[in-house]
């Protein structure tokens, strides 16, 4: 694993520049978690990326949303512990 802390906008503008043929999908997830997709289409032709980064977006909500879940049930369950042993 390499860290490094370079600006998001130089690495874009560097995957950009990368050609590996129609229908190829390049990326990179940033320190707080964003994914970020370049996909290689033809000119006018629908991609899967915006899909895709949408979907990572929604699981990341998806994810937050359970560990508060998890967090706010065992707070739940100590508090009712504590009421019992009153």
């Amino acid at each position: 694993m390499i860290v490094a802390d370079i600006l998001t906008s130089y690495i874009e503008d560097s995957l950009k520049e990368i050609n590996l043929g129609n229908g190829s999908i390049i990326g990179f997830v940033t320190e707080n978690g964003r994914e970020v997709i370049f996909e290689n289409i033809p000119e006018g032709a629908a991609g899967t990326a915006a899909v895709n980064d949408v979907v990572g977006e929604l699981v990341q909500n998806l994810n937050r949303v359970s560990e508060t879940l998890d967090r706010n049930m065992g707070e739940l369950k100590s508090e009712i512990a504590a009421f019992k042993t009153e």
